[in-house]
């Protein structure tokens, strides 16, 4: 079983509702719906989830998101979270014609950690 770490997730509120949540994803389908207290893993045949490293990491990704862009109207929220890492470190889902698409750790914002279970903590 790997180590237990802590980290940062940005998430968003699904339908007004605070005990559920939807990963904040710029480009990724198939939004992963979250709970406090309750390991979530990747869908099946996608890449591990992601965290932030540090708080800070995380700030850093959302002070740069374009003002303009759909996704910067979302309403985000940064919450502590616990993960287990990935031994893969790359995130993939599968397209409409059953490739892969993939995004390397280069691509991925800096502070960025992979996770084979990301668990939610309520503070």
């Amino acid at each position: 079983m790997s180590q237990v770490k802590k980290g940062w997730k940005i998430v968003t509120a699904v339908k007004d509702d605070d005990r559920y949540f939807q990963s904040f994803a710029i480009w990724l389908p198939g939004w992963i719906i979250y709970r406090y207290d309750e390991w979530v893993k990747p869908r099946d045949l996608h890449g591990p989830l992601s965290v932030f490293k540090t708080k800070e990491a995380a700030h850093e990704f959302l002070s740069g998101l374009s003002k303009g862009a759909t996704h910067s109207k979302m309403i985000r929220q940064l919450i502590r979270c616990e993960y287990k890492p990935s031994r893969t470190v790359m995130l993939y889902y599968p397209t409409h014609f059953g490739r892969r698409t993939t995004y390397i750790k280069e691509l991925c914002p800096d502070g960025t950690a992979f996770a084979s279970a990301v668990r939610l903590i309520k503070s």
